[in-house]
């Protein structure tokens, strides 16, 4: 499989984030509204894995004012594409956008029967800091992770020549 081109998600989107949606989630679904503010007025960056031009995965970032921890939202692959690297190349690229806009860290929450995720995770240096009891919709247990960022150069420049 070739490597999936990672860019900004628009709202001539939608359509496509909302398929995969509906493929990925039968429980907790993001609706079509709160997408679209995700897309145009909320503190978030949406990225996308394309390839030839076709969404096959997303990554929601929620980016605060505060630049201490962002969060990841929401990951999600087409079935036929797991297990290629996308949510890899989603997740890698947005640790990387995460810090050079100078948060400290990435937080997310994720299912604790997801193991696919959970290794995922572990590899891209995420690390468990508590249990979610009962906290999705069905009652299932997640696990709250967290991964610190790098600190950009340019943060490392300016704080070299502030003192």
């Amino acid at each position: 499989m070739m490597k999936p081109q990672i860019r900004r998600v628009t709202i001539n989107d939608l359509n496509a984030l909302i398929d995969i949606e509906q493929s990925c989630f039968f429980i907790g679904q993001i609706k079509r509204r709160q997408l679209r503010y995700l897309l145009t007025r909320a503190k978030a960056q949406v990225w996308g894995a394309f390839l030839d031009d076709v969404l096959v995965g997303y990554a929601i970032y929620l980016t605060p004012n505060a630049r201490r921890r962002a969060r990841l939202y929401a990951l999600a692959v087409l079935p036929a594409f797991r297990r290629q690297k996308v949510a890899s190349s989603l997740l890698s690229h947005g640790q990387q956008l995460i810090a050079s806009l100078g948060y400290q860290a990435l937080a997310l929450e994720v299912r604790c029967s997801n193991r696919a995720a959970l290794a995922l995770y572990q590899q891209n240096g995420f690390r468990w800091t508590h249990l979610l009891c009962e906290y999705y919709p069905d009652g299932e247990d997640g696990w709250k992770m967290v991964c610190p960022l790098p600190v950009p150069l340019w943060v490392e420049s300016f704080n070299s020549t502030a003192a």
